[in-house]
């Protein structure tokens, strides 16, 4: 019988990346607005490029 205990998904995501997030929103620095490109692996439809 395995008694090895895995950690849930979300608790080893969040451990790998508490490092690189902000603790609160305010704390977000950055451009308001943008355009977003996608690779076309992604967004296969066509359209690439969206304004945020």
């Amino acid at each position: 019988m395995d008694t090895t205990i895995t950690a849930p998904r979300a608790e080893v995501l969040r451990d790998r990346y508490h490092s690189r997030l902000p603790e609160r929103l305010r704390e977000l620095t950055g451009p308001v607005e943008d355009i977003g490109s996608l690779p076309l692996h992604i967004v296969w439809s066509g359209r690439t490029s969206y304004s945020l």
